[in-house]
């Protein structure tokens, strides 16, 4: 058993390692709150699969064409300037192409179409989704934007 000497050392000393964290806590700053609070947007506890299906709207131009089919030994566009990549062409600045395949008898339970980039256009929560049936202008509920750069955005 320690001396009452040696006890009221170790609580000193404890006192002071309690003192030098809360301090040192005290200079980490506060914490971040989110911009909004997030909230499921599906759920479903059900067999089957997922499918994801994407696109890119920047592509390195023409002049790179093992990178954009994926011979290139490296793989990356890091020595190419950007470009778009606008597969519809006509009024539009920018735009993409995907296709999801089904197979036979598969359905979608629940599709989210989301975008996002760096724009100060007030219509950047606005898309054109073209399907083989249809062709809508689609107005995003929710577009969430950057604290430090208001432009960057995510609809």
């Amino acid at each position: 058993m320690k001396t009452v000497s040696e006890q009221i050392r170790l609580w000193r000393l404890l006192r002071l390692w309690m003192l030098a964290c809360t301090a040192w806590a005290m200079c980490l700053g506060p914490a971040h709150a989110a911009d909004r609070t997030f909230a499921k947007r599906f759920s479903i506890n059900k067999a089957g699969d997922i499918l994801i299906v994407g696109n890119t709207l920047m592509t390195c131009p023409g002049s790179c064409p093992t990178v954009q089919n994926g011979t290139s030994a490296t793989l990356n566009n890091n020595n190419y300037s950007m470009a778009y990549v606008n597969t519809e062409g006509g009024a539009f600045l920018n735009s993409s192409r995907a296709d999801l395949n089904l197979p036979a008898g598969a359905y979608v339970e629940w599709a989210g179409l989301y975008w996002g980039g760096q724009s100060a256009n007030a219509a950047k929560n606005q898309a054109r989704f073209i399907t083989p049936l249809s062709d809508s202008n689609l107005t995003s509920t929710v577009v969430d934007t950057g604290s430090a750069n208001a432009n960057r955005y995510q609809a």
